[in-house]
């Protein structure tokens, strides 16, 4: 701790501050531009010139500090060594360091970033902002393809172990791998899997969710409908496809540039309201006003560049490559950009903002969360979706992106965190407990509340109770439910797993 205190925390301020170096030279150099014209220039070219410099920084201080990475016993973190390793962990899971590479996920710029960390990395990987601070012990094979928010851990309190992810695998969102993880060749890791330590994912077969510590197997991996597979094919020549290969990272790279101009014109009214030749005192109730109209302007940029770049979304499948793959991953780097009106979330305003953006919503609902493809989001009346909850109306798998509609019924409630994935539908007064995940395709019968992760039954609410959902917190939600009946459970199917491990395969 006093290491840690006295030695790596003024050394993490010594990297900011020379991080903020280029940026700041630059905006010395464009002073005597106008107002307007130096706000956009600082913004764009000065954050990107702070970015590389702490990507540059964070590299060269991995490599100085700790070095290659084996696996093994770790050192005590009091030690100079662990002291050294924290630093480097810091630097790579810090907000500052994501936010400089998130614009620049599936292209090469991020890819080539994490072999310069350390990372064995094959050709065509479709990276995402991962996060793992042991990178030198992650192997990541040929046409691999990541989902967002991913964490994979190659160490634990005492010691370091690879992760090894093999050729065409697809590790999708929110997934947890713990060290000593394989995933086998095409294997599939479904939205929110947690990998135990050590747990063997064998070829060809689809995994998903925690049940007592250990990702739950579903099913071998099955051919698809014959227009999926040609799909999956033209995908798989696009990706073989040097021209486009390369097309298609450097249109990426060009939107990621341009990116921060969109933090930067909403700034403008801001700064027009602090450069007025007015008294102190209008000055101060001007920016006031300005900054709290700043919600207001998020949301007409909103929907302005929805229905500029995407229009409706509607159900389909989209190969990646192609154009409409490329309009997508822009409005994902949009929709990244700004906070999504989180002080719009649990008032009329949101549910209003979300029918402007195509979404279907009834009366009197509270909603917080996050969804992308709005126009496939159905939700009924009196309708509760709690904070952090995941409404996107997509999933991807071999190269294709599948857009599905998500159904709320009326009377239904998501709890914090809680999941309802694409093609998935929760009944009229159904209750997903928190942290849970309704797989995609399952219906929740009304009335029902199911819990897990994949969820299954708990029990069935009572009739009476129906109409307090909207008005009660999560807490009160799971308290109003525990005098239900309880409702028939699926059958669950045991077969075994690496290692003589018992897995449920649910019916």
């Amino acid at each position: 701790p006093c290491l840690r205190l006295f030695v790596g925390v003024p050394l993490l301020f010594l990297i900011d501050a020379l991080a903020m170096v280029p940026a700041y030279l630059f905006s010395l150099w464009i002073v005597e531009l106008d107002w307007v014209l130096y706000i956009l220039a600082s913004a764009v070219v000065g954050e990107h010139l702070h970015r590389a410099a702490l990507v540059t920084l964070t590299v060269l201080a991995k490599w100085s500090l700790v070095g290659r990475v084996g696996p093994g016993s770790k050192a005590d973190e009091g030690s100079w060594e662990g002291m050294r390793h924290w630093v480097v962990r810091t630097l790579i899971e810090r907000d500052d360091f994501k936010e400089a590479l998130e614009g620049f996920i599936n292209t090469e710029v991020l890819r080539l970033v994490f072999v310069l960390l350390g990372a064995k990395i094959g050709r065509r990987a479709s990276m995402d902002m991962i996060s793992c601070t042991t990178p030198d012990l992650l192997s990541i094979g040929d046409y691999m393809l990541f989902g967002s928010k991913v964490g994979i851990l190659c160490e634990d309190e005492t010691k370091r172990r690879a992760v090894q992810l093999c050729r065409g695998a697809n590790v999708l969102d929110n997934c947890v791998l713990c060290p000593g993880v394989t995933v086998g060749q095409r294997a599939i890791l479904g939205t929110n899997t947690l990998a135990a330590p050590g747990q063997y994912f064998p070829p060809d077969t689809i995994n998903t969710g925690n049940k007592g510590g250990h990702a739950v197997f579903l099913r071998k991996k099955t051919k698809g409908l014959a227009a999926t597979a040609a799909l999956e094919a033209e995908a798989n020549r696009r990706l073989e496809s040097i021209w486009t290969w390369t097309a298609f990272n450097i249109g990426l790279c060009l939107m990621a540039l341009l990116e921060p101009l969109l933090r930067a014109v909403k700034t403008l009214p801001f700064m027009l309201a602090v450069s007025l030749p007015v008294p102190l005192l209008t000055a101060v109730i001007i920016t006031v006003v300005m900054m709290a109209l700043e919600e207001f302007m998020e949301a007409a940029l909103l929907f302005v560049l929805k229905w500029t770049i995407l229009g409706k979304f509607r159900e389909r499948e989209v190969m990646f490559f192609g154009l409409d793959h490329f309009l997508w991953m822009v409005w994902l780097m949009v929709s990244s950009t700004f906070n999504h009106l989180d002080g719009f979330h649990g008032t009329a305003l949101y549910s209003s903002f979300l029918r402007a953006m195509g979404a279907e919503v009834g009366r009197n609902c509270t909603l917080f969360g996050f969804t992308l493809e709005f126009d496939l989001l159905h939700i009924g009346e009196c309708a509760h979706v709690g904070p952090d909850c995941d409404n996107t109306c997509h999933t991807v798998e071999n190269m294709v992106l599948k857009m599905v509609p998500v159904r709320l019924g009326p009377y239904s409630a998501m709890q914090r965190h809680s999941f309802v994935m694409p093609g998935a539908e929760l009944g009229k007064g159904a209750v997903l407990f928190e942290e849970s995940q309704v797989l995609k395709g399952e219906i929740v019968p009304a009335d029902e509340v199911w819990v897990g992760n994949p969820a299954e039954p708990l029990r069935v609410r009572r009739r009476e109770q129906l109409w307090q959902v909207p008005r009660l917190g999560h807490q009160q939600a799971r308290a109003a439910c525990v005098s239900g009946e309880a409702a028939p459970q699926r059958p669950a199917v045991l077969i075994p797993g690496p290692g003589g491990l018992v897995q449920p395969l649910l019916g």
